[in-house]
């Protein structure tokens, strides 16, 4: 489905047959935005390895590095790295805490350039740290789950996520309709039954307390798990 039949599909069953409409497509399209970014964001439907940069050239799996380079910065987009494997080196680097990167490797912060060996995505927000410093120019290559990199602006534009999934879309979209505060729109009854089902499909909120836990104590054995 595209944003177009996103839009008229939720008018249908909102039965919105009126000529000015209850709601603005425009209003309707910030719901269908936000309806992709929820189910990605629950359900962790965007895996990549692939999109080396977005539209503005900024990085998204794949992060040029130079000489001395000890860290780089993820991409907005991304909610969790699954898998890190530097071009140059044939195996995939362990993921180290950065408790145990103190024990084993005390002297990490002095950024000494060598082989990396390492990486670790909880020493500061949105960076991953490698041990060592890169001694050369090479390419960081990531696997990362994230969030839709642009939003659906005209009518053909296609969700990022799988087609089996576009028409739940629509269920968050009518729920945010019936929650407009407004006498012709406002149904708490519809809005709930709407977002029950948006949730049957593609989970709970995730809560800022849960992801930051995730991406700090998570995924250091090797079983994939939450994320």
């Amino acid at each position: 489905m595209n944003l177009g039949e996103l839009i008229e599909t939720a008018k249908e069953l909102a039965d919105d047959s009126r000529a000015a409409g209850l709601w603005s497509k425009d209003a309707l399209k910030v719901y269908a935005n936000e309806a992709e970014n929820e189910a990605a964001r629950r359900s962790r439907l965007i895996v990549d390895i692939e999109t080396a940069k977005d539209a503005n050239d900024d990085p998204v799996c794949h992060y040029p590095v130079l000489k001395g380079d000890y860290s780089i910065t993820l991409h907005p987009k991304i909610l969790f790295v699954r898998r890190v494997k530097i071009a140059s080196q044939p195996l995939v680097l362990p993921r180290v805490h950065i408790k145990d990167l103190d024990l084993l490797a005390p002297d990490w912060d002095s950024h000494a350039e060598g082989s990396v060996v390492a990486y670790c995505s909880n020493w500061q927000p949105r960076k991953l740290l490698f041990y060592n410093a890169f001694d050369a120019v090479d390419t960081v290559k990531l696997q990362v789950v994230r969030l839709p990199l642009v939003p659906m602006i005209g009518p053909d534009d296609v969700p990022e996520i799988d087609e089996s999934q576009h028409m739940g879309l629509v269920n968050w979209m009518l729920f945010r309709a019936f929650t407009k505060p407004d006498p012709d729109t406002k149904d708490k009854v519809k809005a709930k039954d709407y977002l029950d089902l948006f949730e049957q499909q593609f989970g709970k909120r995730s809560s800022a307390i849960d992801e930051t836990w995730i991406q700090r104590e998570h995924g250091y054995d090797e079983f994939e798990g939450l994320f």
